[in-house]
């Protein structure tokens, strides 16, 4: 799923990756261990009080540490939210929030840094850290009410457009990389810039963690309406099928239990 979201192809890995097995390859390494264990249909699957166990469960992003709600991140806890330009596929990691598109072909990174309280936006900007940095292009601004400056870049193929923005005692450094530049790609980024803002305590209160939840198809059930319950506005049909490992377009069984993400662990 990660990889046709990003526009790879399936026998693509994502760098963050490649260091460690593939999932198919871990899975024929459980069996492979297994079968040494015991000769296949041997034993009982426990699938009932495996997904008892599971149910009800934290999915996703810990609040604590900020969450990916289709584009957007916001983390109640320091106070602020993003929205990615459309297309973009986020993760989010303790270190830095990163994004593709375009298979590749555009990035961005949102992290933090800390700065002294007298250093100017402008200054840290041109103290070295951006290879390609167009000095002219450095200018100080407000994003949303906080203060901030914006530059660009080039290096080798990749055209940069960096933002870094104040909040209280820390500096977050939002990052975009294209490979190709035009007047849509700088529309988006710009707004994607625009879009860093101080959240309040009543939206960073509403921002709660999701949990695996077990429900059992009815007759008339289908993917889709399944689909349909789940706490996911960005691309939920895709996800219910991913879980449960099931091919778009085939039937659900009456009876059969199916895991679906809700925003109550009840």
């Amino acid at each position: 799923l990660r990889a046709a979201l990003l526009g790879q192809h399936a026998t693509e890995r994502p760098d963050i990756l490649s260091s460690h097995p593939s999932t198919p390859e871990r899975i024929s390494r459980a069996l492979a261990t297994a079968r040494q264990l015991g000769v296949p249909g041997a034993g009982t699957t426990d699938q009932s009080e495996y997904l008892a166990a599971i149910n009800g469960i934290i999915f996703g992003d810990n609040p604590e540490e900020g969450v990916v709600r289709g584009r957007s991140f916001i983390h109640p806890r320091l106070g602020f939210s993003f929205v990615a330009p459309a297309d973009f596929v986020l993760e989010n990691s303790s270190q830095a929030v990163v994004g593709v598109a375009g298979g590749g072909a555009e990035a961005l990174r949102l992290d933090s840094v800390k700065l002294p309280a007298d250093q100017s936006l402008e200054d840290y900007i041109l103290s070295g850290w951006i290879d390609g940095l167009s000095k002219t292009s450095v200018k100080t601004t407000q994003i949303n009410g906080l203060p901030a400056a914006t530059a660009s870049a080039q290096t080798g193929p990749w055209n940069f457009r960096i933002a870094v923005v104040r909040l209280g005692t820390d500096v977050y450094r939002l990052i975009f990389a294209a490979k190709s530049f035009n007047d849509d790609i700088e529309r988006r980024q710009i707004e994607a810039i625009d879009s860093f803002r101080r959240i309040n305590t009543e939206e960073a209160g509403r921002i709660k963690p999701q949990f695996l939840s077990i429900v059992t198809a009815k007759e008339s059930d289908t993917a889709e309406n399944i689909a349909g319950q789940m706490a996911m506005s960005d691309r939920p049909l895709e996800y219910f099928l991913m879980l449960n490992g099931l091919e778009k377009g085939g039937p659900l069984k009456a009876g059969e239990s199916y895991k679906i993400i809700r925003d109550t662990s009840g």
